[in-house]
This record gives C-alpha cells, structure tokens and sequence, in this order.
C-alpha cells in the first residue's frame, strides 16, 4: 500500500511539473509590459510662408499595433496646440500636413508628433522649432543660360550626363519662376486634379544629380528615392534631397518640390524637383543653381520612381 501510494505521489508531482513548465512561456508573455510605439523622424528645421508643409514619420509596434498618430503644432508659446491625424500612406509612414494659411504670417512654430498603440501605450517625440522663411526667385533665362553655358564648355563628358543637363535646361521654362529658397515646403496652392486619389500612394525609383560649375565638367550622384501622395494632392519627399524633407502639390498630373541646399561651402543653393504621374510612373527633371567655392553652377538631373 505504501509503495502504491508513493508510486502515485510522484506520478502526480510529475504531471503537476510537467503543467508547470507549459504554461511558464505564457505566463511570462502575460506578464510582459506593452511597449509604446517607437517613432522615427528626421526633424524640419524651417518652412516657407504661405505655403503648406507636409511632416512624415516612421511608426511601429510590435504588439498590438499601432492606434493612431498625431501631429501637435503652436503657433506660439504657451498657446493650445493645433491637432493634425496623421494618415498612414504605406510602409509604416504616416504624413500630417499644416495649412499654408497656418504659417504665412508667423517667424516660428513648434511641434511634435504623439503615437498610440492599441492598447492605449503612447510615446511622443520632443517638441522641435521651425522657422519660417520667404521665398525668393530667380529669373529663368538667367538659370538655362548658365546651364547651357557650362554644357558648352564642359569636355571630356559622355553622353548621359548631355542628356541630363538638357533635360534640366528644357524644364527650366515649366518651373523655374518658382526657383525660391525653398525646403520645408514648395509648390503652394490646391491640387486641380480631379482624380487626385487615383494618383496617392508611395512611389520608389532612383534620383540623379550633376552640379555643373562653370568652366568645369559636371559631377553627379545617384541614389534612391521615395516620393509619397495623399488623397489631398500632396507630394512628399525626403529622399529626392537626402535629409530636406520637401514637399508641393499636384496641379494636374504635375508636381514642383523646391529644396534648399545646406552643405558646407554652398550658398544661395536652390534645386527644383518638376515631376509627372503617368500610369502608376512618377518621371522627373532636375534644376537649380548655386553658388560654391568654385563659383556659380548649375543642377540638372532626372527622377524616376514607381507606385508600390
């Protein structure tokens, strides 16, 4: 009897291990905490009056995912901040827009973007200061002469790199009344496109840039790029000009995104981004002028990128 009831005693031990061990894993996720979401956003720096600015961050979350995410603005300090949802447009991107109307008459704003998971845990980013600046312009002819000066006087070049810097001449003419100190913002003004929501989504290509100093050859670079349209009409990058994020609306099938240049060595840099959509396609031309060490140039280039 007694060899019996230890024979059951550790028949039941091993079995009440055995629960033990099955449900620690899940014992230990339950006990687990939510983490908040993480945010990703490069800062904007400065904004140009009058016309919209489009914000983009990079929101995940593990589990349970995310809620929703805010973009918060004052317009001054100690002032109630002004609410923007920011929509998802694929990829874990999420974009908010602040009005034109918002920034025309102000020197300063500042903002922040909040995120929520599912089950309530939020996290937010620190506020940041933006300036606002005014738009200057350049005259056209002024921007294609020096372009097609420097074509001319440019040896040794092959072919393609011909074939950008007439394709930034030719658009000259379309966009460059809009050659501004531009960055935060470009191309103001609604969207005349009817179908504008068969046009949103996030296109992905690649971007080429050739800065032609007078007297001397040019010298390009290609990377990748992402450009990013709303069912509003407005068009986002901050890949076409690698870490200025940029943004303009579609007129049409169009688009102009002005970015200012802020690498050592370069003032009164300005580079115009004149974009078509056409089937599901984003092609572009490139142009700007600056002024280096190695005196005024010119950009020119081209972009092509397709809707994921």
């Amino acid at each position: 009897m007694q060899k019996k009831f230890l024979t059951d005693g550790c028949f039941a031990l091993a079995a009440m291990l055995s629960l033990v061990l099955t449900l620690q894993p899940f014992a230990a996720y339950a006990q687990a905490p939510n983490r908040p979401p993480a945010i990703q956003h490069d800062p904007v720096t400065f904004a140009m009056a009058g016309e919209s600015l489009t914000l983009k961050a990079k929101v995940t979350d593990v589990s349970p995912g995310v809620q929703d995410v805010t973009l918060y603005y004052a317009l001054f300090r100690d002032a109630t901040p002004f609410r923007v949802p920011m929509k998802p447009t694929g990829l874990d991107f999420y974009v908010g827009t602040i009005d034109a109307s918002m920034i025309r008459d102000i020197k300063t704003f500042a903002y922040y973007i909040e995120a929520t998971d599912k089950d309530g845990a939020t996290a937010d980013t620190p506020w940041y200061s933006v300036e606002i600046r005014k738009a200057t312009t350049t005259p056209a002819a002024t921007t294609a002469g020096s372009a097609a000066g420097a074509a001319k006087k440019s040896e040794g070049t092959d072919w393609k790199t011909y074939g950008l810097i007439g394709a930034g001449v030719a658009a000259v003419a379309v966009g460059a009344v809009a050659l501004s100190g531009g960055g935060g913002g470009g191309g103001g003004g609604s969207s005349s496109n009817t179908n504008t929501a068969s046009l949103s989504g996030t296109y992905n290509g690649l971007v080429t840039t050739c800065f032609t100093a007078s007297g001397k050859p040019p010298t390009c670079e290609s990377h990748n790029c992402t450009v990013v349209i709303d069912s509003k009409g407005v068009v986002f990058s901050d890949t076409l000009l690698q870490g200025t994020p940029i943004t303009g609306n579609l007129k049409g099938d169009n688009f102009l995104l002005i970015g200012q240049i802020t690498q050592p060595g370069v003032t009164n840099g300005v580079i115009n981004y004149n974009g078509t959509v056409v089937n599901n396609q984003i092609v572009g031309s490139i142009t700007g002028s600056a002024t280096t060490s190695d005196g005024a140039g010119s950009y020119s280039g081209s972009f092509s990128a397709s809707k994921q």
